[in-house]
């Protein structure tokens, strides 16, 4: 085999495995969907082996101000969802990772006022393993979510079962399976 057939070979399995791989955690903001309420989601510093995760919500108020109204610690999401009141916070999982559903895999947690309210694994959520999509890493077991008007969160997984939450509670209130 020829040098640049090796080199070729590696360079585009380690691309494929690099792709693959989880993003850093970095700060970012999160606005409800009516844009007056956002919520700060920040990494714990890997420099500091004392600092922890955290989020804080406020409200944009008419004169510009920002009002602080609640605040999470310990954990970091690469997706939250803020509901238009402010009050409301849907956290998504992370990368699972392997190839199997756990009950140690956050699939969504709800929170209210930065109380965790009610939280779902992938193995909750999923009915058969099998319907899972692999990489080399992890699997994905969601298809697409919305927040939606009046407390809802709409959810559709990789086996098509649609399901709706009240944000409120956490509880299941609709589920519809093709």
């Amino acid at each position: 085999m020829n040098l640049r057939l090796i080199v070729l070979f590696v360079s585009i399995v380690f691309s494929h495995i690099y792709a693959d791989s989880m993003e850093a955690p970095k700060p970012y903001v999160s606005t409800s969907e009516n844009g007056t309420y956002f919520f700060t989601m920040i990494p714990a510093d890997d420099n500091d082996k004392n600092s922890k995760a955290f989020g804080k919500a406020y409200r944009l108020n008419p004169d510009g101000s920002m009002s602080l109204l609640w605040q999470v610690e310990g954990w970091y999401a690469y997706q939250v969802l803020l509901s238009n009141d402010g009050k409301y916070l849907l956290r998504m999982g992370d990368w699972p990772l392997g190839c199997a559903i756990s009950s140690l895999d956050l699939a969504i947690a709800f929170y209210k006022e930065g109380k965790l309210l009610k939280s779902y694994s992938t193995e909750d959520i999923i009915q058969k393993n099998s319907s899972i999509k692999c990489t080399v890493s992890h699997y994905t077991w969601v298809k697409d979510y919305t927040m939606g008007y009046h407390h809802e969160f709409n959810l559709e997984t990789i086996e098509n079962m649609k399901l709706t939450f009240d944000i409120r509670t956490g509880n299941v209130i609709k589920i519809n399976e093709d």
